[in-house]
């Protein structure tokens, strides 16, 4: 299975562009791109962490799994290579990073990844300068 290919890259589509294989990467991680991580490193610069569907928060998990501006049948499906390939099948998706790491290693999710940070409608941030901390 998935889980057993540690050290296996991630397999990016052929012709995906520079900018959308930063997105598709930035899924894998807390500190991205998304409203989520922005609003809690600065909530005068990002002032809301909602998605652009209002229901939720931004966060991966959310775009892959429940955002109804990405539509069901793109979620569905992701959310069945995360089922699929998490350790326990039982267990509720939740931001994991790890979770979405594994199903980066399968051609089909990263490909629906790529249909998802794609979609113009999610006005999905491609770069944000974010002040240093003092």
């Amino acid at each position: 299975g998935i889980n057993a290919e540690y050290g296996v890259p991630p397999k990016i589509p052929p012709g995906t562009t520079r900018e959308t294989e930063v997105l598709m990467m930035s899924l894998m991680y807390k500190n991205n791109l998304l409203n989520s991580f922005l609003h809690d490193y600065d909530k005068s610069k990002f002032p809301s962490p909602l998605c652009a569907c209002g229901a939720e928060k931004q966060t991966a998990m959310h775009l892959l799994t429940n955002c109804a501006m990405v539509g069901s049948v793109l979620t569905d499906q992701l959310t069945q290579l995360l089922l699929d390939n998490s350790a326990n099948h039982h267990v509720e998706l939740r931001d994991d990073p790890v979770c979405i790491i594994n199903c980066f290693r399968d051609p089909n999710f990263t490909s629906l990844c790529r249909e998802v940070v794609e979609l113009d409608c999610l006005n999905l941030r491609k770069r944000v300068t974010l002040p240093s901390r003092s």
